[in-house]
């Protein structure tokens, strides 16, 4: 399974701003929606092979709480791109969005789904070095970058397996609210659960992978009983 996780509360989603590919720390809540969505991860048994997150500070901060071993940073797993909408109000954004940011120097809605695919295709197949060439990725989408190996280990984080045990073929995954929704949308015909609206922080969305196809058999929000508002695109 993949577990596909957003990010936690930061400080510009207090504040109702555009983050997308600039960045801004975790709130004292969104390190505690982290912490309940790794208590939910416990709760369940999950144990991990490999972890990935997108390279914004955000993203490897809450994967940092969730999981205790090494990860790789990919770029194809970061937030869609808003151009110079990026500090302004997300609630100004249009419903549907579409292409709306491409007018602002913004990623394309087609651009962002290929460059998700591609990020978690590679993950889904153990191969983060697919020729650029091929039909799910891109070396640039997929490229990993070494996650830092100076971060405190979380009392809650999940602990890698012991050299040489089982693998459980799970693997966590942490991205970001509009990538989240758009990579979900992408699938949805093959959807077994629905996102929760608004679409809210350290939401876990457990995928198989199975022939090429990613379906989505739950939508998780463990840290609802924190409070916190969700991503309002």
């Amino acid at each position: 399974m993949i577990y596909l996780v957003r990010h936690g509360q930061t400080v510009f989603n207090t504040r109702l701003l555009i983050q997308g590919r600039c960045d801004s720390p975790l709130t004292d809540l969104g390190r505690e929606q982290a912490r309940a969505a790794a208590a939910w991860l416990h709760g369940r048994g999950v144990q991990f092979d490999a972890a990935f997150s997108s390279p914004a500070e955000r993203a490897c901060s809450t994967a940092e709480i969730l999981w205790g071993g090494p990860y790789a940073r990919l770029m194809g797993l970061s937030e869609r791109s808003f151009g110079a909408l990026e500090g302004t109000d997300v609630l100004a954004l249009p419903k549907p969005m579409g292409d709306y940011p491409v007018a602002f120097g913004g990623e394309s809605e087609r651009d962002l789904t290929r460059r998700l695919n591609g990020a978690m295709h590679a993950i889904a197949c153990g191969d983060l070095e697919r020729d650029a060439a091929t039909e799910h990725t891109s070396a640039s989408a997929a490229l990993p970058i070494p996650g830092r190996s100076d971060a405190p280990i979380e009392a809650c984080a999940i602990e890698p397996l012991p050299t040489g045990a089982p693998r459980t073929g799970n693997v966590l995954v942490v991205s970001h609210g509009a990538a989240c929704k758009t990579f979900a949308r992408a699938w949805s015909e093959f959807a077994q659960d629905e996102l929760p609206d608004p679409f809210p922080n350290c939401c876990v969305l457990v995928y198989r992978y199975d022939h090429g196809r990613f379906t989505l058999l739950e939508a998780a929000d463990p840290a609802s009983h924190l409070g916190g508002e969700g991503l309002p695109i």
